[in-house]
């Protein structure tokens, strides 16, 4: 075992060979050592502690063991970072686990990974592309965040994930949900300001708010519509009628547009997504059709109804 902090803030050390007998780095072990570079990892270890290479800003790549889980900030601020290898059977990346590392040029995700922690990836500004795999089942709130990804690609179901997952990417420039996918979060690629194609499966079902605001590819639609569900109405006024082959109203779509005094909303209507009509202190008639089967929180919030 290496103990909790047994280095940390070493700033002497630069490589670091630990014995094939070491089962466990604890919390902090290597934390703030600024001038290492290299340590190798055995195979036989089975956990890694918070924390633990925290803030060593020289460390250049890493192979890790056959770990679970990699727990939180483990790789925090590694800014030299820029080769990470994970194993096959993780199952579960902690929150802020690669945060701010600058460098990291590739990721490859493993097809048993569940779950990705909230800002795990936040500016890791190298990276250019990112595939989830389909067992993914939670991903936290701004995971990739300011992230270098150009192209991205969602092959899981993510309905209790949290929001701005690919938020202000800048460089994102292809974002592809493949078939199987029924639900977008909230804010999946909000300020993502050079998004220009999004590939959508005939699986999906809704759209979670303001998913793509602020990107080329919601502001350059004539049309406010993908795959019969309605993206926009905020530029919209007076009476508004929804055609009748809509089967979903994506969350925020309305949200505080004052303008609009009446919805009739379509016989093939589903669902509506959260705080679709949030703030829309003018409108005074909504006409439902009966087989609608799912009204989110929020939906007509703060309405002159």
């Amino acid at each position: 075992i290496i103990g909790e902090r047994a280095f940390a803030g070493n700033e002497n050390i630069d490589c670091v060979v630990l014995p094939e007998t070491v089962r466990e780095i604890r919390n902090e072990a290597f934390c703030d050592c600024t001038s290492m570079q290299k340590i190798n990892l055995p195979a036989g270890i089975m956990h890694m502690g918070a924390a633990a290479f925290e803030n060593c800003v020289k460390l250049l790549r890493i192979e890790l063991p056959d770990i679970r889980k990699i727990e939180q900030s483990v790789f925090n601020r590694c800014h030299k970072l820029s080769e990470v290898k994970l194993p096959e059977g993780l199952e579960e990346i902690g929150d802020l686990a690669f945060y701010q590392c600058l460098s990291l040029r590739v990721i490859d995700f493993p097809v048993s990974l569940k779950s990705i922690g909230k800002l795990a990836f936040y500016k890791t500004q190298s990276i250019k592309e990112i595939v989830l795999p389909e067992h993914i089942q939670m991903a936290g709130s701004n995971v990739f965040t300011l992230s270098g990804v150009e192209k991205a690609t969602v092959c899981c179901e993510l309905k209790d994930s949290g929001c701005d997952i690919f938020s202000q990417c800048r460089r994102l420039k292809v974002l592809t949900f493949e078939e199987g996918v029924t639900h977008i979060p909230d804010k999946i690629a909000f300020n993502s300001s050079n998004l220009k194609h999004v590939n959508l499966p005939d699986s999906l079902i809704s759209i979670g708010k303001n998913a793509f605001e602020g990107t080329i590819f919601l502001n350059n639609r004539e049309l406010p519509v993908v795959n019969r569900i309605f993206l926009d109405g905020r530029r919209m006024e007076g009476d508004v009628v929804i055609p009748d082959h809509i089967t979903g109203i994506a969350g925020g779509a309305f949200y505080g547009n004052d303008k609009i005094t009446s919805v009739a909303l379509p016989e093939n209507l589903k669902n509506i997504g959260a705080r679709a009509f949030c703030g829309c202190t003018g409108l005074k008639e909504v006409t439902m059709p009966p087989g609608i089967t799912e009204i989110k929180e929020g939906t007509f919030a703060y309405c002159g109804l």
